[in-house]
């Protein structure tokens, strides 16, 4: 640990920081954990369950999951806790090939749908329950790549006809773009109100013990997701340069810069907080735990209701946004990271 920094430490809920979660790699890469007083580690704990189950076992400090794990581990009696909205808007809908005769999710009655992480179908199947689909027997859900996300594996599904319908998420959108494959998203009057779609979680030990850790973690990640909303193709090669897992084979980089924003503009557009309940950078209120909790209790994928803010804090939110706004914005649209820095 660098000499008078803080130690703090991220269980990355995936093998690698890949382009979807790019603001993440960016407060290493741009040292705004050193600005904060921090030193940060960023430890792949490979899935969602691991990461959890090491920051509830102290192993480290916080994670970045969808906002249900907060809500089921709760049920579950363990200290969980969101902290900071991560992701602003859902990243989670139903869709159909643009030429399918599906217009509704009524009309999913009778279809396979694809899911890539069946830990989240619990809401998927709320959602279609509130349509008046029985979800144990009008549908079925298949299993799909998670991660590393292959583009051929997604897609070949939906242009085989082996599945008619997609529980899709916002990281793999880009994927179909670039096969040229048009999908069409399906109304619904359940998923658009899921808000935030993610969070950065502690335990309540942990926030107790460290709230000013906490802030400064909170406060670097903000000004990183600010960073790549304003240059997203700098942050790409910044993600290249400390996570070596990303970078591309050599004479592949402009393809793989290709499906890296292809992956990573979607999520973008879901982390802005314009138009968010609380706007501010990692923005959470009870109203919107309200709305996960009531889905989730519809579905049965938890036993009690509680007061939503056994879920979450929102003491440090007012920290999280005291940077100089501006000076991100200005510092993302002059930088020029060049190719020879990718080594």
């Amino acid at each position: 640990m660098s000499r008078g920094r803080r130690p703090v430490k991220i269980l990355a809920p995936v093998p690698y920081v890949s382009a979807g979660h790019t603001p993440i790699a960016l407060v290493k890469a741009l040292k705004y954990d050193e600005d904060e007083g921090l030193d940060l580690t960023i430890e792949n704990a490979v899935k969602p369950a691991d990461a959890i189950q090491g920051v509830l076992d102290g192993k480290g400090d916080a994670t970045f999951v969808n906002t249900s794990f907060c809500i089921f581990y709760r049920d579950r009696g363990e200290p969980m806790r969101s902290f900071f909205g991560f992701v602003a808007r859902p990243v989670r809908w139903f869709a159909v090939p643009q030429d399918s005769p599906i217009k509704s999710l009524a009309d999913l009655k009778g279809a396979t749908i694809g899911i890539d992480f069946p830990d989240l179908l619990n809401y998927a199947k709320a959602a279609l329950a509130d349509e008046g689909i029985d979800t144990e027997r009008d549908v079925r859900f298949e299993t799909l790549p998670m991660f590393p996300i292959e583009k051929e594996q997604l897609t070949s599904a939906v242009q085989s006809g082996s599945i008619q319908g997609l529980f899709q998420y916002d990281l793999n959108e880009g994927f179909f773009e670039l096969a040229g494959i048009r999908l069409r998203r399906l109304p619904d009057r359940t998923l658009q109100h899921l808000t935030p779609a993610s969070c950065l979680h502690t335990n309540d030990n942990n926030l107790k013990a460290r709230p000013d850790v906490l802030t400064d973690l909170g406060r670097a990640v903000a000004r990183a997701t600010l960073f790549a909303i304003t240059n997203p193709e700098a942050a790409i090669r910044h993600l290249w340069r400390v996570v070596p897992e990303t970078r591309p084979a050599p004479g592949e980089e402009t393809k793989t810069l290709k499906r890296d924003l292809a992956i990573l503009k979607p999520r973008l557009a879901n982390q802005r907080r314009d138009g968010s309940p609380d706007p501010r950078w990692g923005g959470i209120t009870a109203g919107e735990f309200t709305n996960w909790q009531d889905i989730l209790w519809r579905s049965g994928g938890i036993k009690a209701r509680r007061d939503p803010r056994e879920y979450f804090t929102d003491q440090l939110i007012e920290g999280f946004n005291q940077f100089d706004a501006k000076a991100v914005v200005d510092q993302a649209l002059g930088e020029a990271v060049s190719a020879a820095a990718i080594s």
